[in-house]
């Protein structure tokens, strides 16, 4: 793919993450194929009606060992992610891409911590499972922070990160739960940070969500040490 042409594409499989959150698959015409680095995100753009003048970035959660489609993962909040979520199979859009510098390259050696809030977790997701299929000896430690247990995007593979990748260590930590949750309680601070990093200055930190959580966890990580380059961001916000 150019990331400076549209492609037309087709919706092949949607999954229900949680009640307001999808993850959908998107298959390339027979005669395209995209590269990406894991952190990119493409364009988004509807065919018809009101919105087929306006596109939405959205980061792609899918592994780039797959060239012949791609997933992304939204949540429905604004308009247009809206009626994102309510594409199903065969329905058709476009993409342009990939696009963008929040990424996982190969020559990182170091111990990696990804840090996400909500939908934040979708670049990370490319992340996590391109080490693993290459199997990069990188170790990984996911920090996931959202709402209620019924929020927990990608619930069922993170259940299998912690089974069966002894160099992963993921911890789901929620703000809003009251009773029946056994898990972490809180938002992700730099205690939280501190408590699960093994050689800070041997870290690249990734910190993806929204605004205000992404500009605190990066001040604290570089009030706490942090070298230019160590702390990666990439936030979002709401259409």
């Amino acid at each position: 793919m150019n990331p400076k042409t549209w492609v037309e594409c087709k919706i092949s499989k949607v999954v229900q993450e949680t009640p307001d959150t999808v993850t959908i698959r998107v298959a390339l015409p027979e005669h395209e194929s995209i590269q990406f680095i894991p952190g990119q995100y493409v364009m988004f753009g509807f065919l018809n009606g009101e919105e087929s003048s306006r596109s939405k970035a959205y980061s792609i959660s899918s592994s780039p060992s797959n060239t012949k489609w791609i997933e992304i993962t939204v949540k429905k909040e604004g308009p247009f992610s809206t009626r994102m979520t309510k594409l199903q199979v065969g329905d058709k859009v476009k993409i342009r891409g990939p696009i963008g510098h929040f990424v996982f390259k190969d020559d990182y050696k170091q111990d990696i911590m990804l840090i996400a809030g909500g939908t934040g977790i979708a670049p990370l997701r490319s992340m996590w499972q391109y080490i693993i299929e290459r199997e990069l000896p990188n170790n990984v430690k996911l920090l996931f922070s959202t709402k209620i247990p019924e929020d927990i995007i990608y619930k069922q593979e993170l259940e299998e990160l912690k089974k069966h990748n002894k160099n992963v260590q993921v911890t789901v930590t929620l703000t809003r739960v009251q009773d029946g949750w056994d898990g972490r309680k809180g938002r992700i601070d730099w205690g939280m940070i501190n408590e699960h990093v093994t050689d800070f200055k041997n870290t690249l930190f990734f910190i993806c969500g929204p605004d205000a959580m992404v500009n605190d966890l990066q001040k604290a990580l570089r009030d706490n040490g942090a070298a230019i380059g160590q702390v990666k961001i990439e936030k979002w916000g709401i259409q």
